[in-house]
This record gives C-alpha cells, sequence and structure tokens, in this order.
C-alpha cells in the first residue's frame, strides 16, 4: 500500500532534502520592504550604500558597507518558507512549527541573486503531550549561485503521525476553537507604531529598557494573503481548513508574526533617525540584524486577533572586533488582546558609540 501524505514517519535522519531554487528581483525586494520591513537598504540604492552589514570574518563578525540595495533578511526566510511548502509540505502532514532556534543570514541577498535551500533531517520525536502526532529537527541551508550562504537555520516542525487516528485531533481543534472563540478588538487592520523614538547610539541605550513598538490588528484578509505568497498551508488560507487543525481557526502565519514586529522595529529606528535629524543631531549608521535566536510561536495568532510587540534590553557589550561599535542583546516579545504571550525571539544588533 502507498501514501501520497508525507508523515512524520517518513523523516529520517541524515537525510538531505533539496527544496528548489527562487531568484528575486528587485520589484519583489522593494515590494516585499514596502509591507514588511522598510528599511531605507531595502528601499533605495543610494540609502543602502550607507548602511552597513555584518560578514562572517577571520576575526569574528565584520562591519561591512553594503554598497547597494539588499533584500529584507526577513524576505529572505519567507522565500524559504515557499520552496519549503512547494516541496515538501503541500504533500505532507503538516500541523506548523513551535518556533525556530537558530537564524542567521551570513551574506546579503541583492537583486538578480538565486538562492537555492535544502534541508537536513538532524533529529525526529514523537510529541509526548500530542502522540498523534511529531517532531521533526531541520537543519537549513540557503545558498545563492556563487555558493554563499544566505540562510542557516534550524528549527522543528511537527508532522501528523500515519497511525494516528482522527479522533483525537478533532478533539484538540476542538478544545483550541472553545479556548480561542473570544473575538479580537475592532482595531484596524493597520500597523499603530509608537512615537517615542528614543535613542539609537550604544551609550544611551539601556539594560532593562522596555521599547513598546506598537501593535497589529490580523485580520482575515491580510493573513490569507501573506500566507499565499509565502505560506500557503491550509490552516493558513482557509477558515474551513484552520477550524478543522490544532489552531482551530484561521492562523496567521509564524513569519507573519515575525515580520510585522520586524516592520514595527525599523518603523521606531526610523522615527528615531528622524527625530536626530530634526535636531541638527549626528545620525549613527544603519546596521542590518545579522541574526536571531530562540524564536518561539507559542499560541496561535487567529484572525481577529490584535498583537502588541515590545522589545527588551537584555544586555549589551563592546563589540571585541569592531572599533568603536558595541553588540545590544534583546528579547522581543508579541501579547493578544488578552495577556496572552503568543511570541518571543532573541536579537542581536550592533550600535555605534557615540562620536
Amino acid at each position: 500500500m502507498t501514501h501520497s501524505t508525507k508523515c512524520f514517519e517518513d523523516f529520517v535522519i541524515g537525510d538531505i532534502v533539496p527544496l528548489g531554487d527562487k531568484t528575486l528581483s528587485r520589484d519583489e525586494i522593494v515590494a516585499y520592504a514596502r509591507d514588511f520591513d522598510p528599511s531605507p537598504a531595502h528601499l533605495d540604492e543610494i540609502a543602502a550604500k550607507c548602511a552597513l552589514s555584518v560578514r562572517p570574518g577571520a576575526s569574528g563578525q565584520d562591519l561591512v558597507a553594503l554598497d547597494g540595495l539588499v533584500a529584507s533578511s526577513w524576505h529572505v526566510g519567507a522565500m524559504f518558507m515557499r520552496t519549503f511548502f512547494d516541496a515538501l509540505l503541500a504533500g505532507a502532514s503538516s500541523r506548523g512549527s513551535p518556533g525556530i532556534e537558530t537564524l542567521d543570514w551570513p551574506n546579503p541577498v541583492r537583486p538578480g541573486d538565486m538562492l537555492r535551500f535544502s534541508l537536513e533531517v538532524m533529529e525526529t520525536k514523537t510529541s509526548r503531550s500530542r502522540p498523534d502526532m511529531g517532531l521533526v529537527l531541520f537543519d537549513i541551508l540557503g545558498v545563492n549561485q556563487l555558493g554563499d550562504p544566505v540562510l542557516v537555520a534550524r528549527c522543528w516542525t511537527m508532522f501528523g503521525r500515519r497511525d494516528a487516528g482522527a479522533t483525537d485531533l478533532a478533539t484538540k481543534a476542538k478544545e483550541r476553537s472553545s479556548a480561542a472563540s473570544e473575538p479580537g478588538n475592532s482595531a484596524s487592520a493597520a500597523l499603530t507604531a509608537h512615537a517615542d523614538a528614543g535613542s539609537l547610539w550604544f551609550d544611551d541605550i539601556e539594560t532593562g529598557a522596555t521599547v513598546e513598538l506598537g501593535s497589529h490588528h490580523f485580520d482575515a484578509d491580510g493573513i490569507i494573503r501573506f500566507a499565499r505568497a509565502f505560506d500557503p498551508q491550509p490552516f493558513h488560507v482557509s477558515e474551513e481548513a484552520g477550524k478543522a487543525s490544532i489552531f482551530g481557526g484561521l492562523a496567521a502565519s509564524g513569519w507573519q508574526s515575525a515580520a510585522i514586529w520586524q516592520w514595527l522595529t525599523v518603523a521606531h529606528e526610523v522615527a528615531a533617525r528622524g527625530a536626530a535629524a530634526a535636531r541638527g543631531e549626528p545620525v549613527p549608521p544603519d546596521v542590518l540584524m545579522p541574526g536571531i535566536t530562540d524564536l518561539r510561536w507559542l499560541k496561535p495568532v487567529l484572525a481577529g486577533d490584535t498583537i502588541s510587540y515590545r522589545t527588551i534590553v537584555t544586555g549589551k557589550a563592546l563589540s571585541e572586533t569592531n572599533a568603536g561599535w558595541g553588540v545590544v542583546r534583546a528579547r522581543a516579545e508579541g501579547f493578544n488582546q488578552r495577556g496572552d504571550l503568543v511570541f518571543h525571539l532573541t536579537a542581536r544588533r550592533f550600535a555605534k558609540l557615540k562620536p
């Protein structure tokens, strides 16, 4: 007997799964940036020349000039997700992902670059709380046409087991639907960013400081539009499929919830730069984020939810390899209208010391 659906039991440790390739055009890069990551480095060639990127170097991580327009790192991640779906998830018993352990972008992606993605199966385990499914740990690699790595990640994905009955899944879906039945508020679907910009200089950033970034209302149209482009799993594009899933309703892609955090973060930084320039003060150069760790999607973000985002500075230290710079670590969090923590990650950024 053959099975058309790839299930948890079909993943073998050591297997390498090619996912295909994707070439990014300038128009695609700019369009994504306008919606989710409006950093000047992703929108304008001239502004991008003034921004910096973090590259692997002989002594660690080196800061180098971008010297041209580049894609948002989160856009690169979204393109991986699309190739992951097209090559594997579309024919698999996917149950979504609980999170990503590490996510790094070693080299920038420029217009015309061809990206090729692949997976390696590192570990498999049956879920203790949900015996109808198992978890697969993948190492993810994305390279450009020169073979340079542009995305390196490690993440878990949940898959249904072939021998699991439908009763447990239906029961769990009903429980999740009941628990998440409270409607979201009637906030506009537009992003709402706070105006308190603060300073981006390393000297002024205080450990323990909390930056309230703003909020976003996830409506069905926005969830489906993002998912169709980057993560068209059934529970992200169909209300009926969402209700029948473990999420209990139409659920936003985890990549979308992270993309909204990035949009609000960039809006905060653009406001800070604009405020400093208006006061006639020097403005520190923009540095793209080299990577994140411990990205977790703790609860589903359903249509009707409003998520409020914040970033908490957890530590800072002078850079050992880049004179005049420091490294800032922060924890990003997202809460729904009921106060539930639905999203968090740990980020690191380079920040310039004051002249």
